[in-house]
């Protein structure tokens, strides 16, 4: 999938200009699927602290490189059904970021009420080409709301990805996150993640500003970074059920459910009865049941490890 990213935007940017954000953990994995990457384009952040500011040190990197320089910001968990449809509304994307000093993102048009996204509330009514103006950005709502989010017609999935000058990502953050631009701009950025605040794009930025536009996009496309995304893109069985890893698995009664055995050298038997969207993961150190909508929960199970020093289990 990261190969896949890479390949989409190399339609639309120089390759020498791609850069890849990720874990230090994970660098030399980058490497070895993407050999064609200077290295230097690597830039792998030593503490993972949300979207905000590694997005803030690779706009600054940008910026050293090009002063007027378009970024965009495209997760690697995406699978894209109609990449001919994707890569347009890139193009069209960062042509309108190269005209205005805007804060662009791109919106799926919804297919069904999903309650595991964001929703962009977007004005149908003004639009510039094919770029409207976003009112309001909705955190995963329950599935009541993205129903009738769906019936309005007014209202994308929130895909995550950006597209802005650096010069306007990096003006924003001086005037709504004024310290973590000062961290990234006076320390060494080995300094800054240790000492900046973790915090995700939508909140630091997209919440505060009056600058943004989002371009809808009508293709198939799924984020595959969570349990749920996963089982979407799956094949499954005549119930809905998804089975990945060894076949030692017995299921009775049960919908819509994950299961996975991330554990090869296990002969245990993994026995599911009577349960519909859940998800169940083996690793062998960890045994996670969850629902499968329940990614937020996820994220504050998460800082509940961390919290307890149990990182080594996330």
């Amino acid at each position: 999938m990261l190969q896949m990213t890479h390949k989409r935007l190399s339609a639309v940017a120089d390759d020498t200009y791609i850069h890849c954000l990720t874990g230090k953990q994970y660098t030399q994995m980058v490497q070895e699927h993407l050999p064609q990457m200077p290295t230097e384009n690597i830039l792998s952040e030593p503490i993972g602290k949300s979207s905000a500011p590694p997005i803030l040190w690779a706009a600054l990197e940008l910026m050293k490189i090009d002063s007027d320089a378009v970024m965009i910001i495209c997760p690697s968990d995406h699978t894209v059904g109609d990449e001919p449809a994707f890569i347009k509304a890139l193009e069209d994307a960062v042509r309108f970021a190269t005209e205005h000093d805007a804060l662009l993102t791109l919106g799926i048009t919804p297919h069904r009420p999903h309650t595991g996204y964001g929703y962009i509330h977007y004005d149908r009514e003004t639009s510039e080409g094919k770029v409207f103006s976003a009112l309001k950005f909705t955190e995963k709502p329950d599935l009541g709301r993205a129903q009738r989010f769906m019936a309005s017609g007014n209202y994308l999935w929130n895909a995550g990805i950006f597209v802005w000058k650096a010069s306007v990502i990096i003006e924003a953050f001086k005037r709504f996150q004024p310290k973590m631009h000062e961290q990234f701009t006076t320390m060494t950025a080995d300094e800054a993640f240790a000492a900046c605040e973790e915090i995700s794009i939508d909140y630091a930025i997209l919440e505060h500003a009056n600058n943004i536009f989002v371009r809808p996009v009508t293709c198939a496309w799924s984020d595959v970074g969570t349990w749920g995304g996963l089982w979407e893109e799956l094949q499954k069985n005549g119930d809905g059920n998804v089975v990945v890893g060894n076949n030692n698995v017995q299921i009775l009664n049960t919908e819509n459910t994950l299961i996975i055995s991330q554990n090869p050298d296990s002969e245990r038997l993994i026995a599911i009865e009577g349960l519909t969207d859940i998800c169940v993961v083996d690793t062998g150190d960890v045994l996670l049941v969850c629902n499968r909508h329940a990614e937020s929960a996820l994220k504050k199970l998460r800082k509940s490890l961390g919290e307890k020093e149990r990182k080594q289990y996330w």
